[in-house]
């Protein structure tokens, strides 16, 4: 099993803060939206948060990037490794263990 670091785009909390995602997508306790969340770039990646903090010296969160994010949320859900659709997570859960 795989362990990949990446930061969360919203900050419900205020402060920056690092989720460690491990590949067990195939969990009865994922939600529709933390599928997304870990599926899409809805996470940023840990590279990338060091390079917005070199050039801006801060994470900056506009209306636009938070709205474009949170959306991330909401978008149909798709098979990370074939990008077929699905409209229930439980099928694509079942989908994923097959990949």
């Amino acid at each position: 099993m795989f362990l990949f670091p990446y930061f969360c785009t919203i900050y419900v909390c205020r402060q920056l803060h690092l989720h460690i995602v491990n590949e067990d997508f195939a969990s009865p306790q994922l939600t529709y939206a933390q599928w997304n969340a870990f599926n899409t770039d809805f996470l940023i990646s840990v590279p990338r948060v060091i390079e917005e903090l070199t050039k801006e010296g801060k994470i900056v969160m506009s209306r636009e990037r938070w709205d474009a994010c949170w959306s991330l949320l909401f978008v149909p859900l798709q098979c990370p490794i074939c990008h077929r659709s699905f409209r229930k997570l439980s099928v694509l859960q079942a989908h994923y263990l097959k990949e």
